[in-house]
């Protein structure tokens, strides 16, 4: 009876779906915390919402920058999680560990030329590192044209922490 009311499809609608299925598939996310790995991966639904399509954590033994350094075992934990759960894709969400990124409210002024230049020379003196040693990215806050001053929020982490970090995720 089951059979009599199933749809029928046919193999190119079917792959259709399948790369619409893809297409909002979000990339995973990877937490690295301090003693496990995170791993989350959401869909998004017609609706707006999204679906949890895969999840999983592993812990592991020793410190989180032992585990970084050591590219085998770091690489044999990811492998096991993404055998684990239906997890889908290669593109990768990776957070950066809090004790390596530094978040600052930075204040400047609103008529200054160059914003983004004004941007990295506050954080270079708040930070007191030259700007050439970091990555830094910033979200606008308060950026009202009629305000004297704009406010972002700057994150901020050294450029040889990440450089050794995506090629870790990247190999």
């Amino acid at each position: 009876l089951f059979t009599r009311w199933r749809k029928k499809t046919n193999p190119e609608s079917s792959r259709a779906r399948d790369d619409s299925l893809r297409e909002a598939m979000g990339p995973i996310g990877l937490d690295i915390a301090a003693s496990s790995l995170g791993f989350c991966q959401l869909q998004s639904r017609p609706d707006g919402r999204y679906r949890v399509l895969a999840k999983y954590r592993i812990d592991f033994d020793g410190e989180r920058q032992q585990l970084l350094e050591d590219q085998g075992r770091f690489r044999s934990l990811v492998q096991q999680a993404l055998r684990s759960k239906p997890f889908g894709g290669r593109r990768v969400c990776a957070s950066v560990p809090p004790d390596r990124l530094r978040i600052l409210p930075i204040s400047y002024r609103a008529r200054v030329e160059n914003p983004d230049q004004e941007i990295l020379r506050l954080v270079e003196q708040r930070l007191k590192q030259p700007a050439e040693e970091l990555v830094v990215d910033y979200l606008p806050l308060r950026r009202h044209p009629d305000d004297e001053e704009h406010v972002v929020l700057a994150s901020a982490a050294e450029r040889q922490y990440i450089d050794r970090l995506l090629k870790l995720l990247t190999s």
